[in-house]
């Protein structure tokens, strides 16, 4: 079966999308609004307004937010060289998941990763990051079949691609890999996509 540009996985067909939400994130995430000096984040009164980088440092100390690397280099850091974000590492791992579902995430985290890195101007890399892309959601698709919302494979995937370009550097080489990948035409995966 070929899919077209126009029938695309929803982390390839819908560049702009992908975009304002990260844009949102960013708006949200990785701005300074002057916040910083103090040892932790102000607590509210009744009529002190708290700012939004506060706001956000009250949800990550909380762990209602994850503590997400927000700093201006593309890839961030990965200690143990395994091709994931170590934040994202972590955060996987928080999801209390099986060996393989965690796998099958971890390797979607990679691609995500590698989409921020990849040559635009080599197209068969960038189809070849797009199809790894198509096989880790199929993968996920088949190691979380059946699960509830909690456990949903599907939003954690789209967890992980929110989580992965999360400043205004990462947004645009995500829009710029892309713009590369438009007009492509990929195969859709079959069969077991989770043995490698």
């Amino acid at each position: 079966m070929t899919m077209h540009s126009n029938s695309r996985p929803h982390f390839l067909r819908r560049p702009l999308l992908i975009a304002a939400a990260a844009s949102l994130t960013l708006a949200l995430a990785a701005c300074d609004f002057g916040g910083g000096g103090s040892d932790g984040p102000s607590q509210p009164t009744d009529n002190t307004p708290v700012s939004l980088s506060e706001r956000i440092t009250q949800l990550e100390a909380s762990g209602q937010l994850p503590r997400l690397d927000r700093s201006t280099d593309l890839l961030g850091s990965d200690a143990n060289a395994n091709g994931v974000r170590d934040d994202i590492d972590t955060w996987i791992a928080g999801r209390a998941l099986s060996a393989q579902r965690t796998k099958a995430l971890t390797r979607a985290a990679k691609t995500a990763q590698a989409a921020l890195t990849v040559n635009p101007a080599d197209s068969s890399a960038v189809r070849a990051v797009a199809r790894q892309g198509a096989r880790d959601i199929n993968c996920i698709s088949t190691v979380f079949a059946g699960d509830t919302a909690s456990n949903n494979g599907f939003e954690l995937h789209k967890a992980i691609e929110k989580y992965t370009f999360n400043t205004k550097p990462r947004v645009l080489a995500y829009i710029t890999f892309n713009k590369a990948l438009s007009g492509a035409v990929l195969s859709l995966p079959s069969g077991d996509t989770c043995d490698e």
